[in-house]
């Protein structure tokens, strides 16, 4: 746990956002827990600690950064990561309290403890050194998305823990899980296990879905693992229909066409619902759009910083003249640090556009314009 320090820096104009896409301007700084209770919130206790652009995002897809001049506690920016509220304690978080904090906002301690490169590169690499105790099955799943559990006497893996992150309910057995198990469970609830290969579609659809159509293609678990995290990888030999992608990650149906898919087009899929596909490459502004919208509609214009940032998780935002490249989202997704353009983002763009509401991109050239969908 890091010693709270004495905050030397002040910050730029912040907003408090809230999670339907406006928010009212104010002129002070906002404080670690500020920043991750609006990430899921939408309300907040101000104090006097200014943050970074940066190690907001260092703290969300890297594990490690270097800050201002203060310091949160962990558990504070745990509960605040997926809840807004939180009690705060002095004792140690055992390895299931930092899951329940994910996703409920309440939990029961124990005297395990837990360090927060674990945490974060369990969440965003896929192996990592824990400390002296065990988390049963049962607890990982409920406290990932519900906040109470029964618990049992079963140690989970790693590969179990990715198969709970998004699941809510499972059977157990008695072997080791399979990846297409693992897949099944991120943002499903329920599967089938087998003892085949997993085909491209299978680990499209069992990222989202829980019901799929398999086709003829075989893909590598270091194909998937680059595919989400890094923004480069080869693949093995065939290539993935546009609808594919976007049915079978949010909604186990499709209507399958002749378009091969790129990474851009993969990032645009991850968290959409429906789209309509043609036969050239997406681009970069569908990418965005396609983030966490559901519906868009293609065109040919470059994407403005703000554009970016409130096409991610928002549903209102102020654009500005500074254009983003490709390259620059990907770290700022997946890493915490790029090298942009020409211009700086604001605070109110990236906290307004990280937990709000979905959103209708309609363009015109260089127009964009924003539909609130429900």
């Amino acid at each position: 746990m890091w010693t709270p320090r004495k905050c030397l820096e002040t910050g730029p104009v912040l907003d408090e956002l809230s999670n339907s896409g406006s928010y009212q301007r104010n002129t002070c700084t906002i404080k670690y827990s500020d920043v991750l209770s609006l990430l899921n919130s939408g309300s907040y206790q101000r104090n006097t600690c200014t943050i970074k652009y940066s190690d907001v995002l260092s703290l969300l897809n890297s594990g490690s950064y270097q800050r201002n001049t203060c310091t949160i506690k962990y558990s504070d920016v745990l509960a605040l990561l997926n809840s807004g509220s939180y009690q705060r304690n002095t004792c140690t978080i055992k390895y299931s309290d930092v899951l329940s904090l994910l996703n409920s906002g309440s939990y029961q301690g124990n005297t395990c403890t837990i360090k927060y490169s674990d945490v974060l590169s369990l969440l965003n690499s896929g192996s990592y050194q824990r400390n002296t105790c065990t988390i049963k099955y049962s607890d990982v799943l409920s406290l990932l998305n519900s906040g109470s559990y029964q618990r049992n006497t079963c140690t989970i893996k790693y590969s179990d823990v990715l198969s709970l992150l998004n699941s809510g309910s499972y059977q157990r057995n008695t072997c080791t899980i399979k990846y297409s198990d693992v897949l099944s469970l991120l943002n499903s609830g329920s599967y089938q296990r087998n003892t085949c290969t997993i085909k491209y579609s299978d680990v499209l659809s069992l990222l989202n879905s829980g019901s799929y159509q398999r086709n003829t293609c075989t893909i590598k678990y270091s194909d998937v693992l680059s595919l989400l995290n890094s923004g480069s990888y080869q693949r093995n030999t065939c290539t993935i229909k546009y609808s594919d992608v976007l049915s079978l990650l949010n909604s186990g149906s499709y209507q399958g066409n002749t378009c091969t898919i790129k990474y851009s087009d993969v990032l645009s899929l991850l968290n959409s619902g429906s789209y309509q596909g043609n036969t050239c490459t997406i681009k970069y502004s569908d990418v965005l759009s396609l983030l966490n919208s559901g519906s868009y509609q293609r065109n040919t214009c470059t994407i403005k910083y703000s554009d970016v940032l409130s096409l991610l998780n928002s549903g209102s935002y102020q654009r500005n003249t500074c254009t983003i490249k490709y390259s620059d989202v990907l770290s700022l997704l997946n890493s915490g640090s790029y090298q942009r353009n020409t211009c700086t983002i604001k605070y109110s763009d990236v906290l307004s556009l990280l937990q709000s509401a979905h959103i209708s991109v309609l363009r015109d050239n260089d127009n964009v314009i924003l539909e609130q969908l429900g």
